[in-house]
């Protein structure tokens, strides 16, 4: 199975879960959205492929790569702004980055990663880009990003709430408000090698399941079906 960094934790904890009701075990691989676009399109020998967005997931059922009937929503994604100083406050951070109050900012790689695209836009529709350029850096992914910003080597980063959720000690962060970036909603679907491993179609009924569904929502960061917006 292949997941988007920004579940890698959520997903972690759901596994022993799906283990305990279906007795199956989950082999899990994790990195950008694009990178595993690129495995898969290259034949890496994954069955699900959970995504941090639509369009990588649509692109794979377009070139053939997986079945159509079977992609739906898993989660939808919030983005915040987070610091290593644990001490300081959400309103704090919104402020450090505006008046520009550190020397690095951590990103995904828009060019690899949804949520780093997102934290550009919410950067663009700050008006801070020009500004901005030569104090951000950039991982290849959000679980970089994050560990960019944990590790000290940033000040500030766009994380993923998600990621958040599972460290005691994450202190406080801006939530980025929604208006600020577009929806990131999450698409997951059943590769065409797995079209029939029953295993794989198990993992994907556990995961749109009510029950699953509630507790990605409220207890790993992301929005509830009810908080996301249809698309026009």
């Amino acid at each position: 199975m292949a997941t988007a960094s920004n579940f890698l934790w959520p997903l972690k904890n759901l596994k022993a879960q799906f283990k305990i009701l279906s007795g199956h075990d989950l082999i899990i691989s994790s990195g950008s959205t694009t990178k595993l676009y690129a495995q898969i399109m290259n034949g890496a020998p994954y069955d699900v492929f959970l995504a941090a967005d639509q369009s990588t997931t649509r692109n794979l059922i377009e070139n053939g790569q997986a079945i159509a009937n079977s992609e739906f929503i898993y989660a939808t994604g919030k983005l915040a702004l987070w610091g290593a100083d644990k001490d300081r406050s959400a309103q704090g951070f919104q402020n450090d980055l505006q008046n520009f109050n550190f020397r690095f900012l951590a990103i995904a790689n828009p060019k690899l990663a949804p949520y780093g695209r997102a934290a550009l836009e919410v950067i663009e529709n700050l008006e801070l880009k020009g500004a901005l350029n030569s104090r951000l850096v950039y991982g290849e992914n959000i679980g970089q990003a994050f560990q960019f910003v944990y590790s000290g080597n940033a000040d500030l980063g766009f994380v993923a709430v998600s990621q958040l959720m599972l460290i005691k000690d994450a202190g406080h962060y801006w939530e980025i408000p929604l208006y600020l970036y577009k929806p990131l909603r999450q698409s997951a679907v059943l590769l065409n090698r797995a079209r029939n491993n029953i295993a794989a179609k198990s993992f994907l009924d556990f995961l749109k399941g009510y029950e699953i569904q509630k507790v990605i929502s409220n207890e790993y960061g992301y929005l509830s079906t009810t908080q996301v917006k249809p698309e026009r």
